[in-house]
């Protein structure tokens, strides 16, 4: 047998397979499998690795991050410091206003009542003069008929009087 293999094989002295089909092609078949299983590995190892890499780069997004996020606390902070201050404005404005509309209220309701004590007043004072005028009127008007009428009596005494003396003398 060594002598065919040291020279050139004829086809007919060739070994043919001796093995079934379905054990070559399962054997085919757990061969390509343990080769995916080291492809896999493999692929695991350099998947592995970019996910040490992607970690890393990840790191260092998330330390950047966490600067950045540390300067936008500053500006966070301020905003909350700003919608404050812009609501203290807010509120103290309100208050203001409210203060000066009850000032007015209170002024307006004030001179109203000034006006309607003035007005009443007058009117009373009006109401006095003319019950007072009526009153010496009245009086005057007495005093005038009382003054005739004693007149009147008067003259008609001494009318009489003078009658009686004349025919009597």
């Amino acid at each position: 047998m060594a002598d065919r293999r040291a020279g050139p094989v004829s086809q007919s002295s060739a070994v043919k397979p001796t093995l079934p089909m379905d054990v070559i092609t399962s054997y085919v078949i757990v061969v390509g499998a343990q080769e995916k299983e080291k492809e896999g590995e493999e692929e695991e190892k350099e998947e592995e690795e970019e996910e040490g890499e992607e970690e890393e780069e990840e790191e260092e997004e998330g330390e950047e991050e966490a600067e950045e996020e540390e300067e936008e606390e500053g500006e966070v902070l301020a905003l909350p410091l700003a919608a404050a201050a812009v609501t203290v404005v807010v509120v103290v404005v309100v208050a203001v206003v409210v203060v000066v509309v009850v000032v007015v209220v209170v002024v307006v309701v004030v001179v109203v009542v000034v006006v309607v004590v003035v007005v009443v007043a007058v009117a009373v004072i009006v109401v006095a003069v003319i019950v007072v005028v009526v009153i010496v009127v009245v009086v005057v008007v007495v005093v005038v008929v009382v003054v005739v009428v004693v007149v009147v009596v008067v003259v008609v005494v001494v009318v009489i009087v003078v009658v009686v003396v004349v025919v009597v003398v």
